[in-house]
């Protein structure tokens, strides 16, 4: 191999080696917006519209009940409890509704 083809050849692999860093670039500059579109997807399926519907039915059934308790009459360490419990649920369902 004379040095001109040598030349040549390291030629085309620095190239090959700097369009593999070029992909790699725009391959992680790329990473957040596919990260965004995956996300926007998943949060407008079928599935997920309907299992945020159940999470949230839920909530509200567990807030009935506590509701309820608190109607009843309790103690005051259960009365915290439940005002405590309350109040994490209706953080919950408040972020939901957003």
């Amino acid at each position: 191999m004379s040095d001109g083809e040598f030349s040549y050849a390291w030629k085309w692999v620095a190239f090959v080696i700097a369009v593999m860093l070029l992909l790699t670039a725009i391959g992680y500059v790329l990473m957040p917006v596919s990260k965004m579109v995956e996300r926007k997807v998943l949060v407008e399926s079928h599935q997920y519209k309907e299992g945020m519907a159940d999470r949230r039915a839920t909530l509200e059934a567990s807030l009935a009940e506590i509701d309820s308790r608190l109607a009843r009459g309790v103690d005051e360490q259960t009365r915290n409890d439940l005002e405590a419990q309350r109040s994490t649920i209706n953080v919950q369902l408040n972020s939901m509704r957003r």
